[in-house]
């Protein structure tokens, strides 16, 4: 398999073994661009004249809080990064059979990023490809949602007297990456 420069961070999210890839991959666009917009980028002579053009367009606090089409640098670059990221994985899918199967394998999405993924294949595939792509999501939800049904039983379980000698089976984080599986977000462990 040939790598090309859009596909790898979609790669090493898949086989990062996370319950959402996509998240995994937010995450690092997050961290990237507040390093950069918080960091060395007010050297960049496109930013502070972006900051400039924002601050113009503000009149006020109270329009700035109550506008729902205020610009942030960085929820842009981090939504268009995004966008990127879910294109590349549908387009994957569809173009490379060793990705196709390395999909169906991973611990599928975060429900909200499962939405993404299948408004992105609406819009990239039709006919039978969009039917077959939104038929293994389907599965690949449906098989790791009770993944972390069965996991959770088992933690919850685990904190009976009778079961204390039993191993974790790699448990422990059970209600973290179900929360995550269901929210979209990450919580501290």
């Amino acid at each position: 398999m040939k790598y090309e420069l859009e596909t790898i961070p979609v790669w090493d999210a898949f086989k990062a073994d996370c319950e959402c890839p996509i998240c995994k991959l937010k995450e690092k666009a997050e961290e990237t661009y507040l390093k950069f917009f918080l960091g060395n980028s007010v050297m960049v002579p496109e930013t502070p004249l972006k900051d400039k053009k924002l601050i113009e367009e503000c009149n006020s606090l109270k329009e700035l809080i109550e506008s729902k089409d205020s610009e942030c640098m960085i929820c842009d670059r981090i939504n268009n990064t995004m966008k990127r990221y879910i294109f590349t994985t549908v387009y994957l899918w569809k173009k490379n059979p060793e990705f196709k199967e390395f999909f169906m394998k991973s611990k599928g999405f975060c429900l909200p990023h499962t939405t993404l993924i299948t408004d992105m294949a609406s819009e990239i595939l039709s006919g039978v490809e969009l039917g077959e792509f939104v038929q293994d999501i389907i599965e690949l939800e449906k098989k790791n949602l009770i993944r972390l049904e069965e996991e959770i039983l088992y933690f919850t379980q685990k904190f009976s007297q009778e079961n204390d000698d039993k191993p974790w089976n790699g448990t422990k984080d059970a209600h973290y990456r179900t929360i995550q599986k269901l929210t979209g977000k990450v919580t501290d462990h």
